[in-house]
């Protein structure tokens, strides 16, 4: 499957050589609305330092779902020694690239958000988010995901599911050794050390420097794919 029959692009220049995928790794792009086109236009016009991902979903129907990378090519979306890797636990914790093995999907979406006097703020434009809010099981408040983006993970997830290699039964997630002391949201449940991790968020990897996708989004994975 080279293309999404929603997508209208594909094959960023940022792309990297070919991969034989074995599960999904799910973000959010932590940017205000408003850029999408602009985020697209800079992954297929700018050579930047490789960083790309597979396909972003936009915020509604008018910006729709982008394929800017093939599933046979690295996305070079996440991961790696020291921000977590897949780990084969028959081979004495052999270290493998997630990038190697996973496609990345993008929810453009502004992420968390931290609380001001004047109200909530993105934490790394200090600009003033007005949109709908989520609120975690620790009261920690989050732009919220639209009702089309998670309609829309799901049926690219269906999609792209059973064009994946096999994963190992004995592959896990091994992230950075903070594990328990960063103590993200309901993502960092420790089942997923023990099962084999086929789609995972990206703080799944690298539960200290990342948070994204964010809670709403974990739990909407968890309900449909890990139960």
């Amino acid at each position: 499957m080279s293309r999404i029959d929603w997508c209208n692009q594909e094959h960023s220049i940022r792309a990297g050589g070919p991969i034989k995928p074995v599960g999904i790794i799910v973000h959010t792009t932590d940017t205000m609305p408003g850029g999408y086109k602009a985020m697209i236009n800079q992954q297929l016009t700018s050579k930047g330092a490789g960083e790309s991902y597979h396909f972003i979903i936009g915020r509604d129907a008018g910006d729709g779902v982008t394929q800017l990378v093939d599933l046979s090519n690295n996305g070079e979306h996440a991961g790696g020694n020291p921000h977590g890797s897949f780990t084969d636990v028959s081979l004495l914790g052999s270290l493998f690239h997630p990038n190697l093995y996973t496609i990345g999907i993008e929810i453009d979406n502004a992420g968390m958000l931290v609380q001001s006097s004047a109200g909530w703020l993105h934490k790394d434009s200090g600009k003033y988010y007005t949109g709908d809010l989520y609120t975690d099981n620790v009261s920690q408040v989050w732009a919220k995901v639209t009702d089309y983006q998670l309609e829309q993970l799901a049926k690219l997830v269906d999609a792209i599911r059973p064009r994946l290699y096999e994963m190992p039964e004995s592959w896990r997630v091994k992230p950075d050794g903070l594990y328990i002391k960063a103590n993200r949201y309901s993502a960092m449940d420790n089942d997923l050390t023990t099962k084999r991790p086929w789609i995972v968020c990206h703080a799944t990897l690298d539960p200290v420097n990342r948070v994204d996708p964010g809670p709403q989004v974990w739990e909407f994975i968890k309900q449909r794919y890990y139960k």
